[in-house]
């Protein structure tokens, strides 16, 4: 195994390449059943080079399966790309995944193919008017077959295990080789962030999730985004303390004070943790009760710590 390279051959039956156009980690897996694809990318232009390699590499093979890591666009826009040279392939995720683009479309009204892409359109940051004209061209393809919790399949005498590894994400799913000893991570590691993104997160589930992962025997970890570590349960531990520090840092902020926070206030005091982020990290300590909120919509309730 090469363990140290951010693309190419992992083993004898996978692969791993990340970068592309849009910054996205994603593998495959040869099997007697065919390729098991583990995540799509996001832009055409990525898709298609994505599935150029593997053709060029195995030219008279099949892709059976697809498994989309989780919902957010980076790793499953591609999919369309896919289905159209494999429609019979299989698009695994969780069910959660599932049940999320329906209610992203049951509140806009828009067909369920278009609705993410649509409600991905409506923000005006750089990077989203840079892929707007792509994000005009995308059809979400939904998983045929979803998962609700640890999951093992078999494809020939290949296993893979599907793990639910909510945290970063409520549907993040990890890909485990037992037998190859390889974990695909996803975004449940971002080897090169210097804090975790966790805008659909919470920190607790995250936390439980990697606790879960130092459990398996790994020799390789495969992030979704940036370089393969060089220690795959090093940085596990890694990504639990800053977690850890990302939460707590919060509370301490909110124990400092002698009366009720706003988001705002509390983010002028947090210089780790801006936006979204932290936004996730104090609905997390609502829900578990750390935190009290005299409203339900947080980002305009007056936060304290509960007594």
């Amino acid at each position: 195994m090469n363990k140290h390279a951010d693309f190419g051959r992992i083993a004898d039956n996978v692969y791993y390449f990340a970068g592309f156009e849009d910054d996205i980690g994603a593998g495959f897996i040869l099997t007697e059943k065919g390729i098991v694809v583990i995540d799509t990318t996001m832009l055409p232009t990525s898709a298609k080079t994505f599935l150029g390699i593997i053709e060029a590499l195995y030219p008279d093979k099949q892709i059976s399966a697809i498994i989309n890591a989780h919902i957010h666009r980076d790793h499953h826009f591609g999919n369309e790309t896919f289905i159209k040279r494999f429609p019979k392939a299989e698009i695994i995720a969780h069910e959660k995944f599932l049940q999320t683009l329906k209610g992203w479309a049951a509140q806009s009204g828009e067909d369920i193919s278009k609705s993410f892409p649509k409600r991905l359109m409506q923000k005006a940051d750089a990077r989203t008017v840079y892929y707007r004209p792509y994000l005009q061209m995308i059809n979400v393809i939904l998983p045929s077959k979803t998962i609700p919790s640890d999951t093992t399949l078999k494809f020939g005498s290949t296993t893979i295990q599907l793990l639910h590894t909510p945290g970063h994400t409520e549907d993040l799913v990890t890909v485990y080789l037992p037998k190859e000893k390889i974990l695909f991570a996803s975004d449940s590691i971002y080897p090169t962030k210097t804090m975790p993104v966790l805008f659909m997160g919470n920190p607790d589930d995250w936390i439980r999730s990697l606790r879960k992962l130092l459990n398996l025997d790994i020799k390789v970890l495969l992030p979704g985004h940036g370089l393969i570590p060089e220690n795959p349960h090093d940085e596990i531990k890694r990504h639990i303390e800053k977690l850890t520090y990302v939460k707590n840092g919060v509370i301490e902020t909110l124990k400092k004070s002698e009366r009720s926070m706003t988001f705002s206030q509390i983010e002028k005091n947090v210089d780790f943790l801006k936006g979204r982020d932290l936004l996730a990290v104090l609905r997390s300590l609502v829900k578990r009760g750390i935190v009290e909120a005299d409203s339900e919509d947080v980002e305009n309730a007056s936060l304290k710590l509960r007594e």
